[in-house]
């Protein structure tokens, strides 16, 4: 017959035991998070389509910057990284499309994104609101082929972005299919330029005193391949198509491609050594599912975000 003194150790031992078992499963983020050293570390996203709350999937919730937090924080802990987004970051739903897209760029600048790949799916909602939303995040908007085409044929966005980053200078760009523009508020209002055009307007003196160049994009895989084998500046390009059938990371020429899960389903980053050979980096890809823990400041952030409707 059991004491209540026997009772009480069982029940302390196994609190120990659980304590352990938590350390244990945190230990390998840790010192992984700890073994970064003098390395860029680059977290990137794609085709978010405004799943700032996860995608609600069938098969159970996936995704959502609360949980994605928590994910960020364990993996990477105090280590100073930077985000980008290659696009696709709007919903498009008009029941509530409009707040979700706004509490998806906002949230994730919250968690350091830098910068977003303007694709012609997100100016759906035309020019202007895109705009409002990544400056009130403090998002900077790039595409090199999106222009305007009322009076002066002119790039609507920065055709590139200059981050200083683990003592190197990166610089970053953004190029979208020449899509038809869709049923958006500005229909006519701009258009976008062929990849093809580019490689011989890129200003490659610029260019080469960067240590490192990386193009963000919405380029489905065959059209990536071909618009990176006319050309040899880029390092890494990171595209949100859903057109993509290589297994990622691969190479074109020498430049690194990755592919992030749409729908924010995971959290990912590059961890690039201080040399900056990005064929020798090591790689963060952990999904977000329903037993991923919540964030609890990011969770109160998205129920505030969500209760506002911007406008238009």
């Amino acid at each position: 017959m059991q004491t209540s003194k026997t009772i009480c150790r069982s029940n302390i031992a196994l609190k120990h035991w659980f304590l352990l078992a938590a350390i244990a499963s945190l230990l390998p983020q840790l010192l992984f998070a700890s073994s970064f050293g003098d390395s860029l570390v680059v977290v990137y996203t794609g085709g978010m389509r405004g799943r700032a709350e996860g995608c609600g999937c069938s098969s159970g919730p996936q995704g959502g910057l609360d949980r994605r937090t928590t994910l960020l924080k364990q993996s990477l802990g105090d280590s100073p990284y930077f985000a980008l987004d290659c696009g696709g970051i709007l919903d498009l739903d008009p029941d509530g499309g409009t707040a979700r897209s706004r509490c998806t760029i906002s949230g994730l600048a919250r968690e350091g994104l830098k910068a977003i790949s303007v694709s012609s799916r997100d100016l759906f909602y035309g020019t202007k609101f895109l705009e409002n939303l990544a400056k009130e995040a403090g998002v900077t908007l790039l595409s090199l082929n999106i222009v305007s085409t009322t009076g002066l044929r002119r790039t609507l966005y920065e055709r590139w972005m200059t981050i200083d980053a683990a003592g190197k200078k990166i610089m970053v760009t953004g190029l979208t299919m020449p899509v038809q523009t869709r049923s958006g508020l500005e229909q006519g209002s701009w258009i976008a330029l062929s990849p093809d055009s580019i490689p011989s307007l890129l200003d490659t003196s610029r260019i080469a005193d960067a240590s490192l160049v990386i193009l963000l994009t919405d380029l489905d895989e065959a059209s990536l391949r071909r618009f990176l084998l006319s050309t040899s500046v880029f390092d890494i390009a990171i595209t949100s198509s859903q057109q993509v059938y290589s297994a990622t990371p691969f190479r074109v020429r020498d430049c690194l491609v990755l592919h992030p899960d749409n729908d924010g389903r995971s959290f990912e980053a590059i961890i690039i050594p201080a040399n900056g050979d990005v064929f020798n980096s090591r790689f963060l890809h952990q999904s977000v599912t329903r037993t991923t823990a919540s964030d609890p400041t990011t969770a109160a952030f998205l129920k505030e975000c969500m209760a506002k409707s911007p406008a238009k």
